[in-house]
């Protein structure tokens, strides 16, 4: 019964996701309704996340913030079901779609149940995570939610690991454990929902870019790989930073294929949240802005840049608040005496080399690594030259995210090999489904001949 209500209790902040999504952009397609439900997830508790965040520093009570998110979400609700044109089934239901595209979700779906069933008795087994979920963001909430004084924990004697870490997910935890008690089963559902909701994400992009038969092998091919669904029941915060990632880069593939402004806000909004919720979205902030100003550069209008950043600003304001006012110095970016030697060392640059093409090569969990089988499926597959424009814009974020890692580790000031070891499958684990992403929406695709006149990306 508590994990059950554990899922339910965050229904009110999954409304405020979609209806923003929905507001901002108004397409009433199947695949975009299915990607603003999915993206509800991330978006939607970063929102709640910032105003929660907000509302501590009033000191008011926490009990009236969560009563007044709920009639809020209430009466969007209540808008979204007054708005007729929301969805509109066609005139013979779910089986006038084509055929191919029914077979493509319910394989999606009975793969994604089967995970499911996985993630939970996995989860069951080890309700505390693994040791980062214990040690940093579980402790963290722990500190945020039994402390007479939550802002205690960023001062510089803090006994807790990473007090410099942003507090996206701690703060929902804090929201949960404040409506139904300190229970594990409050990061478990936020772990699941981050979870599930990536291959949904991943899913409706492709359809919307590719078509049913890229999207469902997309989406199967990553509930499918081993590492993803294990490091989301062990709480890994990479997996709710790959949600934000994927969503604000999907975004961007909106943005390319409808020009519409409003695509490129959500974009900014939802990077932003990106390094509201792990420092390395910092990253995938700087490397969207630049794509962007880029945009903006080759249009000939400053509209693309100024889109971005204005849904960047709600995040960016919390982030350097919490930053400038409250967090310590990171332990990354401490005074590195052998920065410049660390810089000009080329055995240090093999030594990141070689562990990138080893995890790169070994990652997944799969008897043979799945980038391997994505390059030989593109191999085989031949690239569509229509979607050559976009595609190239994806391997851009994808490329510039593996630089940036790669940049960290030769600058780190931390033993290399432990690093090295520790943290770089994660990291490659935030970008998995935008590998994915870039290299199935530049794909041809051959379909069945009695499907061919009959697919459409909608």
């Amino acid at each position: 019964m508590t994990l059950l209500l554990a899922f339910l209790i965050w229904i009110p902040k999954l409304i405020l996701g979609f209806s923003l999504a929905d507001w901002l952009w108004r397409d009433r397609q199947p695949s975009g309704l299915g990607f603003k439900f999915f993206l509800a997830v991330p978006l939607g508790l970063g929102l709640s996340s910032i105003f929660f965040f907000a509302w501590l520093a009033t000191g008011l009570s926490w009990a009236l913030y969560l009563v007044l998110e709920a009639f809020i979400s209430l009466g969007f609700l209540i808008i979204l079901f007054r708005d007729k044109t929301l969805c509109k089934m066609p005139a013979n239901g779910f089986f006038s779609f084509p055929r191919l595209k029914i077979v493509s979700v319910v394989l999606t779906l009975l793969i994604a149940v089967i995970a499911f069933i996985f993630f939970l008795r996995y989860a069951l087994q080890f309700p505390h995570g693994y040791e980062d979920a214990w040690f940093i963001w579980n402790m963290a909430a722990r500190f945020l939610f039994r402390a007479s004084d939550w802002a205690l924990r960023f001062r510089e004697q803090s006994a807790l690991w990473h007090p410099d870490y942003p507090l996206l997910l701690p703060l929902n935890v804090v929201q949960g454990w404040a409506l139904v008690g300190e229970t594990t089963r409050i990061p478990m559902a936020l772990a699941a929902l981050f979870t599930f909701s990536i291959p949904g994400m991943l899913y409706t992009v492709l359809l919307r870019l590719r078509g049913p038969l890229l999207a469902a092998l997309g989406s199967t091919l990553l509930l499918m790989t081993p590492w993803f669904v294990l490091y989301g029941t062990q709480q890994q915060a990479d997996i709710p930073l790959a949600a934000f990632l994927l969503g604000a880069v999907a975004f961007l593939a909106f943005y390319l294929r409808e020009q519409q402004l409003s695509l490129l806000i959500l974009s900014g909004l939802v990077a932003g949240f990106a390094a509201w919720m792990k420092n390395e979205g910092w990253l995938l902030w700087v490397n969207l802005m630049g794509v962007s100003l880029t945009l903006a550069w080759r249009e000939k209008r400053l509209q693309p840049l100024a889109a971005f950043l204005g849904g960047s600003l709600p995040p960016l304001i919390v982030i350097l608040a919490f930053k400038i006012l409250l967090a310590p110095e990171s332990d990354l970016f401490v005074e590195n005496g052998n920065l410049m030697a660390q810089l000009s060392d080329p055995v240090r640059y093999a030594q990141v080399f070689s562990a990138f093409a080893r995890q790169i090569s070994d990652f997944g969990g799969w008897p043979l690594g799945i980038f391997w089988f994505l390059l030989v499926f593109s191999l085989i597959s031949g690239f569509d030259r229509g979607s050559l424009p976009i595609g190239f814009w994806l391997w851009a974020v994808f490329c510039i995210q593996i630089v940036g890692y790669f940049a960290i580790y030769i600058i780190t000031p931390h033993d290399l090999d432990w690093h090295l070891s520790t943290s770089l499958n994660r990291l490659l684990m935030q970008i998995f489904p935008l590998a994915l992403l870039a290299c199935l929406a530049s794909l041809k695709m051959i379909l069945p001949i009695g499907e061919i006149n009959h697919v459409t990306h909608d």
